[in-house]
């Protein structure tokens, strides 16, 4: 993916985003952050049309969001540790 954004001039988007347009914006800045909105769109455009299928797309967004099992496994221990750190006695926390 990476390449087809540098080839259509839309990695800089990519990786850094569109900024935000201050209210007392000149005009030309008004017209660089139309551009930039417009390259963003079309690179969101790109992204949707890489996945073929809506089931391809959901798998995409469901590995990216939640992650495998290994990556839920550590993120349940890390909650659970923290939990048990809260359950301590504060007299207790000072040895750990």
């Amino acid at each position: 993916m990476r390449v087809l954004f540098d080839y259509h001039e839309l990695w800089d988007v990519v990786e850094s985003g569109v900024s935000t347009l201050a209210a007392n914006a000149t005009e030309a800045q008004r017209v660089a952050h139309h551009d930039q909105k417009k390259k963003g769109n079309r690179a969101l455009h790109l992204i949707h049309q890489g996945a073929t299928t809506a089931n391809e797309a959901w798998t995409i967004l469901s590995t990216n969001y939640k992650g495998d099992d290994k990556i839920k496994r550590v993120r349940l221990q890390t909650l659970r540790r923290q939990y048990e750190l809260l359950q301590k006695p504060q007299r207790l926390m000072m040895f750990i």
